[in-house]
């Protein structure tokens, strides 16, 4: 493993940067959770996406589930819709879906190899694996052990992953006019030497349908430039406030 740095910058203010940066807050009381507010998605060549998605982030400190991030998600939508009914079933054909690509880094401009793919359909049905890319230019896997094995991570019903338990997926207000998740991501679920890392390349990403069932809009938080959401290199930046 590479060692985490102590590095002296600790919000987006402090790097030059061609991808979104957002510092992410602790959520702070029990009364009130303060979240930061992502801007808003856009196509993957930064054009306007047909329907309004906004994200919301924090992350827990200490509770019972240790260190969390917490992701509540709206998105617009005329047509919310998903046929899938078990979990790690392939949500992102002809279904409404939105997608959160994670990983802890050393510096900001790190694109991470390996990263948590974790995906939420508007029936609950829940995919989540574990991706290694070779566009990525910097790894936090260096040996095949339980944080380094690529592909689904097993699981039971529509959302249950017995290998993190408090890895909670749950769509909410799905009415006609749109739909949404909350998401819980336990910084167990990365290799133990990352997990208490202050910088994080994730992105956030939809599938969505405004002109009918047989075509599909990508949109996302930072634009990957291409037809893909698995562009390291794209991932926006998070940086965890102290």
């Amino acid at each position: 493993f590479i060692k985490l740095q102590n590095i002296s910058a600790v919000s987006c203010k402090d790097y030059d940067l061609d991808v979104p940066c957002t510092d992410v807050p602790k959520c702070d009381s029990v009364e009130k959770t303060h979240y930061a507010t992502l801007k808003n998605f856009v196509t993957m060549t930064d054009g306007t996406a047909a329907h309004k998605t906004k994200v919301s982030i924090c992350f827990v400190e200490r509770d019972s589930l240790g260190y969390a991030f917490k992701v509540h998600t709206i998105a617009d939508d005329i047509d919310v819709f998903s046929p899938y009914t078990k979990c790690n079933s392939q949500v992102w054909v002809n279904s409404d879906v939105l997608e959160v690509f994670m990983a802890p880094t050393a510096t900001p401009f790190d694109a991470p190899e390996w990263y948590y793919e974790m995906d939420t359909s508007p029936s609950n049905a829940v995919w989540v694996g574990h991706k290694n890319n070779s566009l990525g230019n910097w790894s936090n896997c260096n040996h095949q052990d339980d944080h380094c094995v690529e592909g689904p991570i097993e699981c039971n019903g529509l959302d249950h992953f017995e290998m993190f338990p408090n890895l909670i997926a749950k769509a909410h207000n799905i009415t006609g006019t749109g739909w949404g998740v909350d998401l819980t991501v336990p910084f167990k679920m990365f290799p133990p030497e990352y997990q208490q890392s202050k910088i994080w390349r994730a992105n956030f990403y939809r599938y969505d349908y405004p002109k009918g069932r047989d075509q599909y809009e990508l949109s996302g938080w930072s634009p990957t430039e291409c037809g893909s959401f698995h562009v390291p290199k794209r991932f926006g930046v998070l940086i965890l406030e102290e």
